[in-house]
């Protein structure tokens, strides 16, 4: 994985640790009985007595967003690495980033669990019992979805039906076509985040304030991936396509540069609307 596969996740602002892989795979049971904690109505007297379908939003909101810092301070070192003169192999180099990514994982997951004052047990109970409905419970399949797919960018491991179905090959741009496409990408995703600050602002919120620029963050993340894949929805490329298009393309010079000046020019964008660098 060279730092232009890195550039893309960060951008979206864009556990492999046992916990994740427990909720996206096949239910298994919890060592402790949660069942009793999940709350599938809304006439419940008493919200502190449940783990809500909104809480385990929440948690992995809040995770996406910790843990896109994390990228993006895990890239600036690599960049800084190759910087140096040091290549390593990319398959040694996706080796090292993952288990970076799940060490720190481990440590803000706990602090998440221990600021909601859950067990991590019943987090799991809970949300299979709401994917499970998840026709009931979009926005719990939207963060549980969105939370994995941040991990699959960084572990190149991809378990989407989509990935897969008919064992179809993805057609791939040329590099020409990749940094059009990047541009109308980045394009989208700075338009909608500019559309967020600007409600902020609108509603008269300091965007010094730590808690404001974290909920800020926190809905960048949330419109990020839909606002990209319309963008390029129009000028007819797939978002599976463009994603196969930067790995194929991640070693090349020219491409990272690309990505990366993109990145910085959403950057400034934002600093100049106000928003601290994240």
């Amino acid at each position: 994985m060279d730092r232009s596969s890195i550039l893309l996740a960060t951008g979206s602002v864009a556990a492999c640790s046992l916990l994740l892989y427990t909720f996206m795979s096949p239910k298994a049971a919890a060592s402790t009985n949660c069942t009793s904690l999940v709350r599938f109505s809304d006439s419940a007297d008493d919200d502190d007595d449940y783990i809500t379908p909104g809480m385990i939003s929440k948690m992995f909101d809040q995770l996406f967003v910790q843990m896109q810092g994390v990228l993006a301070n895990l890239s600036q070192q690599i960049a800084q690495i190759q910087a140096a003169g040091q290549r390593l192999p990319e398959e040694q180099l996706r080796q090292v980033l993952t288990a970076e990514f799940e060490r720190a994982l481990l440590v803000k997951q706990q602090a998440v669990f221990d600021e909601f004052d859950v067990d991590e047990d019943c987090v799991k109970e809970a949300t299979h019992a709401y994917l499970e409905r998840e026709e009931d419970y979009p926005n719990v399949k939207r963060s549980v979805t969105r939370f994995q797919k941040l991990y699959e960018t960084v572990s190149g491991t991809d378990d989407s039906p989509s990935s897969s179905a008919g064992g179809a090959s993805v057609k791939e741009l040329s590099q020409g076509k990749l940094v059009e496409a990047a541009e109308v990408y980045f394009d989208g995703l700075t338009s909608a985040m500019c559309a967020i600050v600007k409600s902020f602002k609108d509603k008269g919120m300091d965007l010094n304030d730590q808690s404001v620029t974290q909920q800020m963050h926190m809905q960048f993340g949330a419109v990020a991936n839909d606002a990209g894949e319309e963008a390029l929805k129009k000028i007819g490329v797939d978002i599976d396509v463009f994603k196969k298009s930067i790995e194929k393309h991640s070693s090349n010079p020219d491409v990272g540069r690309a990505l990366a000046m993109l990145q910085i020019k959403q950057q400034q964008e934002l600093v100049a609307m106000g928003v601290a660098p994240m």
